[in-house]
């Protein structure tokens, strides 16, 4: 008996020596490849950069939420809506001026700083302002006149006519506050970059409107545009300062040169946001302002957890695009797959927490709100998917494959307008989110696929393919 408990004492004891080592292990190993990853100084720059982007992106969208939250608690469901309806057509009028050149603006300004081209850098500015610019005025305009029109194929009411002539104010001083964002990111003065966008604006607008609380919705509207111009006006000032910087050389347009390398870009950009263009615009066409409403409080939330990622490619953007010039192709899949492990860790516990408790999220803004939770699973249930792909767009835009980019863009627009035209009349909010699931996922493998065909980057796993085995593939299509 004694001999079987003293077996028994030494196998607990040896186990537990065993489980414990391999916990030890197990730490030891975690902190040895934090280590060598923290040594790395590509990683390191990149993390330090994906921080700051993610709390001032984090400081952004919480001043966004707390607008959305004021408005829904001010003025219900369809005064949410005709936020929701009013902010996407801005969105797309800005996206529309910036003919791609926000995200042009930050290969060409970074690769010029790189190689000291001044002229180069001084020329590339110069035309891309006045291009966004001009295109920046004539899309007010137009957005001005056609207010009656828009709010009228949207079943929308008079709030939304006056919200979308104040909203085409907005159109110019966000082109500027974008694009001076872009130069900002492009020099790597990121602190200055983040604030700028997207943290200054939802800031100014949120103050305004907190000290304005007996303002209807089109005052709101007003007001977002008030600090819309003053940090347009601040962000000019700060650049101006920063641009002294520059060694002064001859400056000469590059127009065509801009065009050619952001058009490309331009369209892959819409093509990015179409699914979320075209399923909130179906829905305030074929539903209600109110509908409209729920869904944006919804995706509200998700693109906060949206934000993460965002953080990633725009930090990584800048380092893409160098590691390519330099053919370091293995550094973008190291760091790249460091990344996503660090996205899902801090993206995923929230998401799990808000998947869980999707109707007090939503009661938060009201009782009228909750008939969302549903909506509101199914859009986290699709971030969590795009979090394991990793920025496998901003990869193929960054490393040349613009056009690539392009028609991937156009195939998930096309499969957006096609899913949401069937699935959102009879199912409403939630055939909206089944219709973005749907052109997301699509958009996402595709992607994936081509980054791996041309680079032989696999981001999801953050595998290269060897130089040699590259070469013997080239082979075999010669």
């Amino acid at each position: 008996m004694s001999g079987r408990t003293g077996s028994t004492v030494a196998e607990v004891t040896v186990g537990e020596t065993v489980d414990g080592a391999s916990r030890t292990g197990w730490r030891a190993a975690i902190g040895a490849q934090w280590s060598r990853a923290v040594a790395d100084a590509d990683f390191r720059e990149v993390l330090f950069a994906a921080a700051g982007a993610f709390i001032f992106k984090i400081g952004g969208a919480a001043c966004s939420f707390l607008l959305g939250l004021i408005i829904a608690r001010r003025y219900g469901a369809q005064g949410s809506g005709v936020f929701a309806l009013a902010n996407t057509l801005v969105t797309i009028a800005v996206t529309f001026s910036l003919f791609g050149l926000d995200y042009a603006s930050v290969r060409a300004v970074s690769s010029s700083l790189a190689t000291r081209q001044w002229s180069d850098l001084r020329s590339w500015v110069k035309t891309a302002n006045v291009l966004t610019i001009g295109a920046a005025l004539v899309t007010t305009i137009i957005m001005w006149m056609e207010a009656e029109r828009i709010a009228h194929w949207l079943s929308g009411s008079d709030d939304l006519i006056i919200s979308i002539r104040a909203f085409s104010c907005a159109v110019l001083p966000m082109t500027l506050v974008k694009m001076f964002s872009s130069y900002f990111r492009g020099m790597r003065y990121s602190l200055a970059s983040n604030i700028v966008d997207p943290f200054i604006i939802p800031v100014c607008a949120l103050i305004l409107v907190v000290g304005w609380s007996g303002a209807t919705i089109g005052t709101v509207m007003e007001l977002y545009v008030a600090g819309a111009v003053f940090c347009a006006l601040g962000t000019l000032v700060a650049w101006s300062r920063v641009s002294r910087k520059i060694e002064d050389a001859p400056r000469r347009w590059l127009t065509r040169d801009a065009l050619t390398r952001s058009i490309p870009i331009y369209l892959t950009v819409i093509g990015g946001y179409a699914t979320g263009w075209i399923t909130t615009l179906v829905v305030g066409g074929s539903g209600t302002e109110a509908e409209v409403g729920v869904y944006r409080v919804a995706m509200q939330y998700v693109m906060v957890l949206g934000l993460l990622p965002q953080a990633v490619e725009l930090a990584m953007s800048p380092q893409v695009a160098a590691l390519h010039a330099t053919d370091r192709l293995h550094e973008i899949a190291l760091t790249g797959r460091r990344m996503i492990g660090l996205t899902l860790l801090l993206g995923g516990i929230p998401a799990v927490l808000l998947f869980v408790f999707a109707e007090y999220a939503l009661a938060v803004f009201g009782p009228e709100f909750v008939s969302g939770a549903f909506t509101l699973r199914l859009l986290v249930a699709g971030q969590m998917i795009i979090f394991l792909f990793g920025p496998a767009g901003s990869v193929m835009v960054m490393t040349g494959l613009e056009r690539l980019s392009l028609l991937t863009a156009a195939i998930g627009s096309v499969v957006a307008i096609i899913s949401s035209m069937i699935l959102i009349p009879p199912y409403g909010i939630n055939g909206a989110v089944i219709a973005g699931l749907i052109t997301g996922l699509l958009k996402l493998v595709i992607t994936t696929w081509i980054v791996w065909h041309h680079h032989g980057l696999f981001l999801p796993l953050g595998i290269a393919r060897k130089p040699a085995d590259k070469a013997e593939q080239s082979s075999g299509r010669e």
